[in-house]
């Protein structure tokens, strides 16, 4: 079971892991998950966790430990929406998140929109 450091995220969560990203609405859903992902040789030790609220975080595979970030606290919008286009696990018909007309949208529907692009659900 996932440990969490200091504080846990407010899901739904969205997961990227060494190129793969994922949406996970439930703590359930990631704990299913997990149990599935291998960490890459050479790679990084940590994945990026953004939760519902926008706040960062690091997922540890190897001691499977959750924390959030102190430097970088907060997410934007650009960010998250580069991430998610950066994904290698699309669907070869699946388009790109448009960043057009990016500050008129709320955070709300960006993250809303990004995990439903992203949904393992």
């Amino acid at each position: 079971m996932t440990m969490f450091l200091i504080r846990a995220p407010v899901f739904p969560v969205i997961l990227g892991f060494h190129g793969t990203v994922f949406g996970l609405r439930h703590p359930e859903a990631f704990e299913r998950l997990v149990k599935s992902l291998r960490t890459p040789d050479g790679g990084p030790k940590w994945s990026d966790l953004i939760d519902a609220t926008w706040g960062g975080f690091h997922y540890y595979r190897e001691g499977d430990v959750i924390t959030p970030l102190c430097i970088k606290t907060r997410w934007n919008k650009r960010e998250l929406v580069e991430l998610v286009n950066g994904r290698t696990n699309r669907s070869g018909d699946q388009p790109d998140y448009t960043t057009r007309s990016l500050g008129n949208r709320s955070k709300d529907r960006v993250f809303s929109e990004l995990l439903d692009l992203v949904d393992i659900e």
